[in-house]
């Protein structure tokens, strides 16, 4: 029985009807979200295995998206997760700029913290 409702009496009647279209919303929203999330980490992926310029048209056809979509995963990271995403003008593409005294790259948040044992 759900919180709220008083003993003995059962869901609304349409319970069963608004529920599965509240789910089927919910779960489309997700999709939508763990896409978004996939193709970051992708994009991440892509960026640190390489190291040279990757062209846009690489990108879109590696994540499987539109030009507009990669530029929107671009300035994530490089806006929220601050990563050192840059245009080679010369090269045509993007790559991670190569900081001194990074030897191996930048990392996303998250492996920063596995990697210092602080994430258990």
């Amino acid at each position: 029985m759900a919180a709220g409702w008083p003993a003995g009496r059962g869901f609304p009647r349409n319970f069963s009807r608004v529920g599965a279209w509240q789910a089927s919303a919910n779960a489309e929203r997700l999709s939508r979200t763990m896409d978004k999330f996939d193709r970051i980490f992708q994009l991440h992926a892509i960026l640190a295995a390489r190291r040279t310029p990757i062209p846009l048209e690489d990108l879109m056809a590696r994540l499987e998206c539109s030009k507009p979509t990669v530029y929107r995963a671009i300035n994530v990271l490089k806006d929220t997760l601050h990563a050192p995403v840059e245009f080679d003008a010369d090269a045509g593409g993007f790559r991670y700029a190569v900081a001194k005294g990074l030897a191996r790259g930048w990392k996303l948040p998250s492996e920063k913290v596995q990697s210092s044992g602080r994430g258990r």
